[in-house]
């Protein structure tokens, strides 16, 4: 069955992808879990067309109120999108900065991913997009 997000934890860098799709709420809690459970100390997250839902929003600002401040690089083709993270921001500091796809290495250095895990995301992101299609 094909899913709307699958993520992946790389070194320090959680990274995940999400499809042209709404994103399911169970696969959202899911992520969540991960970020609220994990040591990342960044998130990439690969969406094409669109982000979370407010309520899913909401509920990322809840998994991060209280913890440790994460380099979170939300990189999407999406302007109005990258308007709703922006909207995020008010809540989250600076802690979430939105990339267009062409400003790809400039995610990859907010989200402060190792060098040494620099092609270990790419692949990571190429994988992931191949699972949950366009």
């Amino acid at each position: 069955m094909a899913t709307t997000l699958e993520s992946e934890l790389v070194g320090a860098t959680l990274v995940m992808v999400q499809n042209s799709q709404p994103i399911a709420d169970a696969e959202f809690d899911a992520f969540l879990k991960m970020v609220r459970n994990g040591n990342q100390t960044g998130v990439l997250v690969w969406a094409p067309k669109t982000g979370p839902t407010s309520a899913q929003r909401a509920k990322g600002r809840q998994a991060l109120q209280g913890r440790e401040k994460r380099a979170i690089a939300f990189v999407t083709g999406s302007s109005l999108a990258r308007g709703a993270v922006a909207m995020t921001n008010v809540f989250v500091s600076d802690q979430i900065r939105t990339f267009a796809p062409d400003e790809f290495e400039a995610a990859l250095k907010h989200a402060r991913v190792a060098s040494e895990d620099l092609a270990g995301v790419a692949e990571a992101i190429a994988r992931l997009r191949a699972l949950v299609g366009p």
